[in-house]
């Protein structure tokens, strides 16, 4: 997407020492080094999650991709946004992270009542896919309406499973971004194009 696009950008990434800057892009630590809870994260968040890094480093960029926030339970991460379009990315790299092997991790994400994922493997998705590759990324377009100030991102375990997530990133787009056929919109998450 080019630079000129974007109206706002927040990047966070699950970092323990200074992440590099660029100017497309504000690089937050989800933490700010250590384990502590996130300015984006539910309240429960040591409870919940941990951050942990990959045991191994496949052909990778060490950002976002060799840390991860590791879920034990239901995880809701809280953006402040503006009213409108925004871009969602949610970035995997299937790996093992404190010991538990990336086929434990199965989950399921959502944004208010849409499901974005279910029951969702990193470690399957990356291994069927042809050409191979050792991470996906998974992009979303998801409407803010303007009596909402938040946009809340929950990560979901399945029962005795974990999930995880390296790295997530929230960007706002221009109204009627995308088209189809005679400057039809594409839809978005949302099942109505009018506000619940």
């Amino acid at each position: 997407m080019p630079v000129l696009l974007l109206t706002l950008q927040l990047t966070i990434f699950f970092l323990t020492a200074a992440p590099p800057q660029t100017p497309q892009h504000l690089w937050t630590s989800e933490s700010g080094g250590g384990d502590s809870a996130s300015k984006f994260s539910s309240s429960n968040a040591e409870n919940a999650s941990f951050e942990s890094t990959a045991d191994r480093q496949g052909a990778v960029e060490q950002v976002p991709y060799m840390t991860a926030r590791i879920f034990k339970s239901q995880f809701t991460y809280t953006f402040s946004v503006s009213p409108g379009p925004k871009f969602l990315r949610l970035y995997f790299y299937p790996a093992v992270y404190s010991g538990i092997h990336d086929s434990d991790f199965f989950f399921t994400v959502t944004s208010g009542v849409h499901t974005l994922l279910s029951n969702f493997s990193a470690s399957l998705t990356v291994a069927a896919m042809e050409p191979q590759v050792d991470f996906i990324v998974k992009e979303f377009s998801i409407h803010v309406w303007k009596n909402q100030t938040t946009l809340n991102i929950t990560f979901s375990p399945s029962p005795t499973f974990y999930g995880f997530v390296n790295g997530i990133e929230v960007c706002s787009m221009p109204n009627n971004l995308y088209f189809k056929g005679e400057r039809e919109p594409i839809g978005f998450i949302t099942s109505t194009t009018t506000p619940p």
